[in-house]
């Protein structure tokens, strides 16, 4: 029996769950041939994530989660990805495959290379669900959802020493979730993540905390329009794992907010300028509004370029979750006995 172990029982951990018990369910015959063990370090969340249906069983220990664990989804942010890969560590069977979900990868890849036995594969994930998702992360396991990562982008980096099978087991789950994988260098998911997330992240809370410290804030929350709910919606989403995110990619972050404090220098200059006309501020709104215009554009034609990327057809939810530790020929045969019963 194939065992896997989703460390971490949030939204994304307790989604992750929901998917691959949809996936059990759909091939009711090899249900038992899989054992789908959660762990979380507030037991609490591990119980409504079981209450929900995310997962078969709950462990009380890092050890008994990881133990005999065919397959290790550690669904947290990368802080405590890092505490829990040292927690499990002495507990992870030789052959065993461990992945993430955490939103920065370097300081992450270097954790589990200094801390990972050697015979222990370990590929960094990234599902990214789609934007018109609307998700209420802080609710945990009560908000998670079995499609959460339905035609999503799911990152993948595989570590350093990391087996041919081992990226082919998580390239399978992204494929179990509904996702997409794309592959890509941990420093650039890192610096394209930083621009795409944590800068914006962390001008609303420039933009918003400055409006809180103002005399006329009392004023100020009174006009306020749908563009401070906006502000707070980015200010909002996941906001421990946003935090602590910016402090585990710092060198890319600075990159981008060295390049955002310029752009708003230049802006503000001409501002200052009781002469000039706003080439500068039309300039940047222009821009932007080609990036956003191109952006939706470009969005209805994600799958097609995205399923281009992996070569061909998605695999049926069977093969996709089979084939994750069931060779390849004993499929077909049980395919085409299948098929012969039809």
């Amino acid at each position: 029996m194939a065992k896997i172990a989703i460390v971490g029982l949030g939204t994304v951990g307790a989604s992750v769950g929901l998917a691959l018990m949809e996936s059990f369910a759909a091939e009711k015959g090899r249900r038992s041939d899989f054992s789908l063990v959660g762990y979380d370090r507030k037991f609490k969340q591990a119980r409504a994530a079981l209450a929900r249906g995310a997962v078969q069983t709950v462990s009380r220990s890092m050890a008994e989660a990881a133990g005999e664990a065919d397959l290790v989804i550690v669904a947290q942010m990368a802080s405590e990805v890092m505490q829990s890969l040292q927690e499990m560590a002495p507990h992870l069977p030789a052959g065993c495959v461990v992945t993430d979900t955490a939103n920065t990868k370097v300081e992450v890849l270097r954790a589990a290379e200094r801390l990972l036995p050697a015979e222990v594969s370990f590929i960094a994930g990234h599902p990214i669900p789609l934007p018109q998702q609307e998700v209420d992360w802080e609710d945990g396991a009560k908000a998670a959802r079995a499609d959460l990562f339905t035609g999503a982008v799911y990152g993948l980096i595989p570590g350093r020493g990391a087996t041919e099978e081992a990226v082919e087991t998580v390239r399978r789950l992204a494929q179990a979730l509904g996702a997409t994988p794309f592959y890509l260098d941990a420093y650039e998911h890192d610096g394209l993540w930083a621009g795409l997330s944590q800068a914006p992240y962390l001008v609303a809370a420039a933009v918003l905390s400055t409006m809180g410290q103002s005399e006329g804030w009392r004023d100020l929350k009174l006009l306020a329009d749908p563009t401070f709910r906006q502000l707070g919606e980015l200010l909002a989403s996941v906001p421990s794992e946003s935090f602590a995110g910016c402090l585990t990619n710092r060198l890319t972050l600075v990159s981008w907010l060295d390049r955002l404090i310029a752009a708003l220098v230049e802006v503000r200059r001409e501002l200052a300028e009781p002469d000039a006309q706003g080439e500068a501020l039309a300039s940047m709104v222009e821009r932007a509004q080609t990036a956003l215009e191109d952006w939706n554009h470009r969005r209805d034609e994600r799958r097609k370029e995205l399923e281009a990327l992996q070569g061909g057809r998605i695999p049926s939810a069977r093969e996709q979750f089979l084939g994750m530790f069931v060779p390849r020929s004993l499929l077909k045969k049980d395919e085409e006995k299948r098929k012969r019963k039809e």
